[in-house]
């Protein structure tokens, strides 16, 4: 048997005049950060946290025309423009029957506000300051321009399991 870990995530957008957009459930990238911060987590290394901030890019404008070949090593945003800690107890818990740990974070009116293509999230050593701590989780996605005024509601999942 082989233990695996699989991410994905959704995205719920309001706009400010009201109007809703939802995108269903896409799979994202499990880095080798995350496999290091476990280990390290297990062998009770001081200093390091689980999940502590959600963060968001611009990405590459090129991207819009070809998607960029992900990559496990991978170990910053290509551009951060903005993070958000994430509250441990209403935004992050764990279903030991599913074994899987979910994530929601939510980017106010006046948060994250951009152009959108990349989001990671980062645990560890993790603070505010941008590409600080262990990416443990990536992905690239359509272009999303949120401006002044839209929520982006985002949720995320690791699901632990094996084959």
């Amino acid at each position: 048997m082989r233990a695996l870990m699989q991410g994905r995530f959704r995205d719920r957008i309001e706009k400010a005049d009201g109007t809703r957009a939802e995108r269903g459930w896409e799979t994202n990238l499990v880095t080798y950060r995350a496999l290091d911060l476990f280990a390290r987590l297990l062998a009770n290394q001081t200093g390091l946290n689980g999940p502590l901030y959600w963060a968001v890019g611009e990405g590459d404008s090129a991207w819009d025309a070809d998607a960029p070949k992900l990559d496990a090593r991978i170990t910053r945003l290509r551009r951060e423009i903005y993070r958000k800690a994430l509250d441990p107890v209403n935004e992050i818990r764990y279903d030991a029957e599913t074994r899987t740990l979910h994530l929601e974070i939510r980017f106010e009116s006046d948060e994250a506000v951009g152009t959108l293509r990349e989001f990671g999230i980062f645990g560890g050593d993790a603070t505010g300051a941008p590409n600080s701590g262990y990416l443990v989780n990536y992905k690239t996605h359509d272009k999303i321009e949120k401006k002044e005024g839209d929520v982006l509601e985002r949720e995320g999942e690791f699901v632990l399991g094996g084959e």
